[in-house]
């Protein structure tokens, strides 16, 4: 149980193994990053299918090549195919392990708003000032969320903790630029008012609730002032605290 402290170019970055298929290759690196400039998360965490969990979807080369997952884009079409430059996706543990930076990464920090955490890129900010248009859908004239945002929630909720001051703003609306309400609900928050109750910083630094996105891809538990406005030093270093929903 830890925040962020690994290099920033490599935040968000997904190292996927199956010993058992890889036959030789090495394991496949995947960035977040790269794809979520050109598409939102409900693409392929709806869409697509891919589990919210690391490791639990299965994905095989066959699934690939019949176009499912990986293979729905990469098919020679949109991106490159599956079917051939394997060292594009499979990396070896060494270049794994190596000082190498994307050049991706110092073209994105470029021209992207920047965060003082994760990746030390602002995808929110970058998706509302439109310096970025992720496609929503692969798909013609599918909706890009289940359902549209009812007016009770444009505004943020607040969660109160059990620390004195501090308190939890949630944007519903950011939250919706990216992803879909089934992404969240029922599965990791109950959508029931006070439906989940024992929802505290140790479980998020566990992985469970909003730690499903925010140790891995969106942006890290270090930005403490992003989720608890006027947040103050005592707080940042506690593991205290605990919100009700």
């Amino acid at each position: 149980m830890s925040m962020y402290n690994g290099r920033p170019d490599r935040y968000g970055n997904l190292i996927m193994r199956d010993k058992k298929s890889m036959k030789g290759l090495g394991p496949v690196k995947f960035s977040h990053r790269i794809h979520r400039v050109k598409y939102t998360c409900r693409v392929c965490h709806i869409e697509l299918e891919f589990s919210m969990k690391k490791g639990e979807s299965g994905i095989t080369r066959e699934d690939n090549l019949d176009g499912r997952y990986c293979g729905a884009c990469h098919n020679g079409k949109i991106a490159f195919s599956t079917e051939f430059a394997c060292d594009l996706c499979h990396i070896s543990e060494k270049k794994l392990k190596s000082a190498y930076v994307d050049p991706t990464y110092e073209d994105l920090t470029a021209i992207l708003p920047p965060s003082d955490s994760g990746d030390r890129i602002d995808w929110d900010r970058a998706i509302a000032d439109g310096d970025i248009h992720p496609k929503s859908s692969l798909y013609k004239g599918q909706a890009a969320t289940s359902m549209p945002l009812p007016p009770e929630l444009e505004k943020p909720l607040q969660w109160y903790t059990n620390v004195s001051g501090v308190y939890v703003s949630f944007p519903h609306k950011e939250h919706i630029a990216w992803l879909d309400c089934s992404n969240c609900h029922p599965d990791i928050f109950l959508s029931e008012k006070f439906g989940t109750v024992e929802f505290d910083k140790e479980k998020n630094l566990y992985g469970m609730y909003c730690g499903v996105c925010h140790m891995t891809v969106a942006f890290p538990f270090n930005d403490c002032t992003r989720c608890h406005p006027g947040n103050n030093k005592r707080y940042r270093g506690s593991n205290a605290g605990q919100s009700k929903m």
